[in-house]
């Protein structure tokens, strides 16, 4: 019999390789568990903040976030200015890691700027060149001081009396709509903007010329004591888009507006109501839809319970988005307001069957309509428009569903004592 004996340097070589086989192995699993880490973060609290500033007002936001990934967060991590407004705050803010599951506090200090307007400012976690996480986001309105009060009335000492028939003239609601109508080309966009030459804007709205797939709007926002809306047109034919604005004349109050956005789930349908802060009431809103592909409108209107503006959407793209809604509210602590609903019901259309659904809503005697909304569900609103006497409100819009659908026709009402 044979006896194999192995030499040493053959034994060597094989732990050697089998050592160099290890290694790779453990460098492969390292990288494959780096990659499937990922950098995930989640909002687990968001702290609440007036929406409404004071010129030059500090004010503190504050998030807490969780770690949802598989890994801790690097080192090197921070909070960095993404776009928008600054308000002083921080334009990237070293933050400590933390591990999967845990979670981390976030404040900042902001300042309101000095001049009244809207100001939005975007920050997100940072690391290692990767932005990641949700967008954290700080929107404000500030406010004109009452020394430029719009159209002010005078104290009731400074008129001669009711003796020579010369009195306050009453509070008063019209409708301004743009001079010419703004003509939009197949597959093309088209703006209309409209201003109050009298008295301050309390919410707006649109006329489209209405085809089964025709124009659709995208923002109907406040603009300048104004409104502004935007549509696309779908067609293959040319449409038509009238703005219009609703203008409060001869009172004292102050109107303004606040706007907050929000993510819009991918796939899915996304809404949100945008407040009044306290001491003021809603009288109009709107909603922008950034960006406008892939995004429907399906509400555009008060809310059913609160003092704001509800705006929802459907976001049929594979990715976020964002939705913007804007409320219009009026600082006047002695007017009241009532919102009216009416609910019909809108048959579906067809291209060959354009069956659109009309709703009208009137206010109570004595009140005056400040603005309307509208909520349904798979529909395109064509048309959202004062009453021609300017005392209620009137929609028209397109089933574009298989089914019947509820058409919410809303109106907000404005009492002065």
């Amino acid at each position: 019999m044979s006896v194999i004996h192995l030499k040493p340097i053959r034994a060597n070589r094989v732990f050697a390789g089998f050592i160099v086989l290890l290694a790779l192995l453990i460098q492969y699993n390292t990288v494959l568990a780096q990659e499937s880490c990922g950098m995930q973060a989640f909002i687990d609290a968001d702290s609440q903040y007036a929406n409404t500033q004071e010129s030059g007002t500090v004010f503190k936001k504050s998030w807490t976030l969780r770690n949802d990934g598989r890994c801790a967060w690097p080192r090197a991590l921070a909070l960095v200015l993404v776009s928008g407004d600054r308000m002083s705050g921080p334009s990237r803010m070293p933050l400590a890691s933390v591990g999967p599951g845990k979670t981390l506090e976030i404040t900042i200090d902001l300042q309101a700027p000095q001049k009244a307007g809207q100001y939005t400012g975007v920050w997100q976690l940072e690391a290692e060149g990767v932005r990641f996480g949700p967008s954290l986001r700080v929107g404000i309105a500030v406010l004109d001081r009452p020394a430029t009060l719009v159209n002010p009335i005078p104290p009731n000492d400074h008129f001669p009396g009711t003796a020579d028939g010369f009195t306050a003239p009453p509070p008063e609601i019209v409708t301004q709509y743009a001079e010419v109508a703004t003509l939009i080309l197949p597959g093309e966009y088209g703006n209309s903007q409209v201003v109050c030459e009298e008295g301050q804007a309390t919410g707006g709205g649109w006329s489209l010329s209405y085809n089964y797939d025709g124009a659709r709007v995208h923002h109907s926002v406040p603009f300048n004591n104004g409104w502004s809306v935007s549509a696309f047109n779908y067609d293959d034919e040319p449409a038509t888009l009238y703005a219009f604005v609703r203008c409060l004349k001869n009172v004292q109050s102050v109107v303004f507006s606040v706007l907050e956005m929000v993510p819009a789930v991918n796939n899915n349908l996304s809404s949100h109501v945008t407040l009044c802060p306290a001491g003021s009431i809603l009288t109009g809103g709107g909603i922008s839809m950034l960006p406008n592909v892939g995004m429907l409108m399906w509400s555009n209107g008060s809310s059913p319970i609160l003092n704001g503006w509800f705006g929802g959407v459907n976001n049929l793209d594979d990715v976020p988005h964002d939705l913007v809604v804007h409320a219009v509210c009026l600082l006047d602590p002695v007017v009241t307001r009532d919102k009216i609903v009416n609910d019909i019901q809108v048959s579906p259309s067809t291209p060959f069957l354009f069956s659109p659904g009309l709703g009208t809503v009137s206010c109570p005697d004595g009140s005056l309509a400040s603005s309307g909304g509208v909520g349904t569900g798979s529909s395109n609103f064509y048309i959202t428009i004062p009453l021609a006497n300017g005392e209620g409100w009137m929609n028209l819009v397109a089933n574009e569903s298989e089914i019947d659908l509820t058409m919410s026709v809303t109106v907000n009402c404005l009492t002065f004592p």
